[in-house]
């Protein structure tokens, strides 16, 4: 009785060491799979491409990281003039319309005020 009670107990081990040795195995492989890509990935990334390699000789050895950040500068300032001209062109129109007016009305009244005197004058 003993045999008999013992051999199911052996083959369910049997069975969980071998389902345990399948997923160490496929463990192992998938591991070993990331890894691999891993590497191929760095691999990859450590390879510059030669126009990279290129802009960067250029931009360190030649100087062109000052004309980059003067180019900035410049297009930063021609940014904000435009913004500033945007904002404030409304106004000007405005300003400009009522100084126009202003001075017409201001030669109306001159000349509505010099042509009496100089009337009486010639004729008085």
């Amino acid at each position: 009785m003993s045999n008999v009670l013992r051999r199911p107990s052996n083959v369910f081990t049997d069975r969980f060491r071998r389902l345990q040795r399948s997923f160490r195995d496929q463990a192992h492989s998938f591991r070993s799979a990331i890894r691999d890509e891993a590497r191929e990935g760095l691999r990859r990334a450590r390879t510059v491409p030669k126009w990279i390699q290129f802009i960067q000789k250029i931009y360190h050895d030649y100087g062109l990281k000052h004309i980059c950040l003067i180019l900035l500068l410049v297009a930063y300032q021609f940014l904000g003039a435009g913004i500033f001209y945007y904002c404030e062109v409304s106004n000007d129109e405005t300003k400009e319309m009522v100084w126009r007016e202003n001075i017409q009305l201001n030669r109306t009244k001159f000349i509505h005020a010099i042509i009496p005197t100089m009337y009486y004058i010639f004729h008085g």
